[in-house]
């Protein structure tokens, strides 16, 4: 029943969205975008939508860890990229997706090293998401397989739900809406969501793999059916780093370098997708809503991201 009710939220949420608002995406002049891949020792460029407005803006603070992470460690895997969130950095991170309206003031920021993307009762809770999608900006970031590792902590309430993902870059930009940017299945709307929480269900782990999440271009969703794994006895809503690694032939998820599950990719995941972080609404999940009991502010903390590839 969640998975259900997940893919049917997801499906009338992006494709109504992508309906209304795509066609705005593509009328921006071409912009840089950089794509890592798994499986090269260099970055490529390709030439995507929009029109950089932030060349002058700090780049991010990029952070070394003192280690390779567990899962991967001496399996070759390089650190391709990091933020450690001295700055929002506005030369990655847009401020909402494409189909999103602008967040309210004051609902993205970075405080001692911490993203801080906060919901507030006097704006209505409404959504916040930073993603490194093409949107203007001077190098957005996508990436094609890895590892991808973030620290995160969250207020944990019904009403509270954090993600990691991972989107399409070729869906999120796409110049012939409503039809594909390129033949099916290579750009179908693929999702890899690392993360997502929910504040009713404080120790569970949700981790999914989408065939093409908004359900559009004539192809239905389809999504691992062992998302939903509880943690006995842990409370989420700490500080924890979540991760996944991407391959050729499945994701698997882990909780603080602990393997929690694996499923098979689809035939529409190996291509660019970006990263994104949002603190939103889930509609989705029954007992999760705000209630005059939900405090006035709900925080997703994002210490640091990484992405390591192979």
């Amino acid at each position: 029943m969640k998975t259900l009710a997940f893919v049917i939220c997801v499906v009338a949420l992006v494709a109504t969205a992508c309906a209304e608002e795509h066609t705005v995406k593509t009328e921006a002049e071409p912009q840089t975008v950089t794509v890592t891949t798994g499986d090269a020792d260099d970055e490529t460029t390709t030439e995507e939508a929009g029109d950089s407005s932030a060349r002058n803006d700090p780049e991010p603070s990029a952070c070394q860890p003192s280690s390779e992470p567990g899962p991967v460690a001496g399996q070759g895997y390089v650190l391709r990229f990091s933020d450690c969130f001295g700055t929002l950095s506005r030369s990655v991170w847009c401020s909402n997706q494409w189909w999103e309206p602008t967040p309210p003031l004051g609902t993205q920021y970075a405080e001692d090293g911490v993203l801080h993307l906060v919901r507030r009762r006097s704006d209505g809770y409404p959504n916040v998401t930073v993603s490194s999608e093409p949107c203007g900006q001077a190098n957005p970031k996508s990436f094609r397989q890895g590892y991808f590792e973030a620290r995160m902590r969250w207020t944990g309430v019904p009403g509270s739900s954090p993600a990691f993902w991972l989107l399409s870059t070729a869906h999120a930009t796409n110049p012939n809406w409503p039809q594909p940017a390129c033949p099916q299945p290579t750009c179908l709307s693929a999702e890899i969501d690392v993360f997502e929480g929910y504040g009713n269900h404080l120790d569970v782990f949700t981790g999914s793999i989408h065939r093409n999440s908004c359900g559009c271009y004539g192809e239905p969703s389809q999504m691992n059916s062992n998302n939903w794994q509880p943690q006995p006895g842990m409370n989420l809503s700490g500080w924890h780093v979540y991760a996944a690694r991407w391959t050729s032939t499945n994701v698997t998820w882990y909780l603080d370098d602990r393997r929690i599950m694996s499923a098979p990719v689809f035939d529409s995941t190996d291509q660019p997708m970006h990263l994104l972080f949002y603190n939103w609404s889930t509609p989705w999940e029954p007992g999760n809503g705000t209630s005059a009991a939900t405090p006035a502010d709900l925080h997703t903390e994002v210490d640091w991201v990484r992405v390591w590839q192979g």
